[in-house]
């Protein structure tokens, strides 16, 4: 197993990466809270130096079999999109062992279904969807990069990675059932039963979905507090790590007097 420490503080924090990205992902989130903060940051399954993906509609679980392994003590657990849905059903599943939850903009669109932004979300996946069955990976990358990934300018990505990209969205997309589907923790008392503290964080220029599936999430949690980092976008943790440790650190304290 691939793992990435960063810091040396004295809360134990295990990190779960978004979809095309790895643990290292959080090393400049690392830096700044190194002080309060220990990250252990694993490559998830197709990801990094990760195992292999299990392929479409298992990669998920395999992720959070992966972060069970190290949950072995009680731990604060943060999630980034993708690894945000990870680390809820991580936390729903163990709760006595999760100190708190930090979530990052956690891409459980389903929570936001019936809103405009989750139906412009949907017809914007379907042609990504289009793209990828035409043959056109790279097209399609493009299209989820430039939305998800922070990506301003497709051209001056170095050709590999691009070509990574291209060659990770079926995995991207291969997630519909915990991402796009209800699932148990959208039935009725699934996140009412987090009996943790948690953080929702999101960028204040990411995509309109994001407000709407944070709204419907927090709405539902017994113990949660949402804030907005100013400029960002949906790859906070990486372009705004300051602001994003500040929020972090001050609920970490805030947990730990709860403790």
């Amino acid at each position: 197993m691939s793992l990435h420490r960063f810091g040396t503080g004295p809360a134990p924090v295990l990190a779960l990466h978004c979809s095309l990205a790895h643990g290292g992902a959080f090393r400049g989130l690392g830096r700044a809270l190194a002080a309060r903060a220990t990250l252990i940051a694993p490559d998830l399954p197709g990801h990094g130096s990760g195992p292999p993906w299990p392929g479409p509609g298992r990669g998920t679980q395999a992720a959070q079999a992966l972060a069970e392994g190290l949950l072995d003590r009680p731990m604060h657990v943060l999630g980034h999109s993708w690894g945000g849905v990870v680390a809820l059903r991580l936390a729903a599943a163990h709760s006595g062992r999760v100190l708190s939850l930090t979530l990052l903009e956690p891409v459980l669109h389903a929570a936001a279904a019936g809103r405009p932004g989750h139906a412009a979300e949907m017809a914007a996946e379907a042609r990504v969807r289009a793209l990828l069955a035409a043959g056109e990976a790279e097209a399609a990358a493009r299209a989820f990069a430039t939305v998800w990934g922070g990506v301003a300018d497709w051209a001056a990505l170095a050709p590999e990675r691009r070509a990574q990209l291209a060659a990770g969205m079926p995995m991207a997309m291969g997630e519909d059932a915990a991402i796009n589907g209800p699932g148990p923790l959208l039935a009725p008392g699934g996140l009412e039963a987090l009996a943790v503290p948690v953080l929702l964080l999101e960028g204040a220029e990411s995509p309109p979905v994001i407000a709407e599936i944070m709204e419907a999430v927090a709405a539902r949690l017994p113990d949660a507090r949402r804030a907005a980092i100013p400029g960002a976008g949906h790859m906070l943790p990486v372009t705004h790590p300051g602001p994003v440790a500040a929020r972090i650190a001050a609920f970490l304290d805030c947990a730990a007097c709860k403790a």
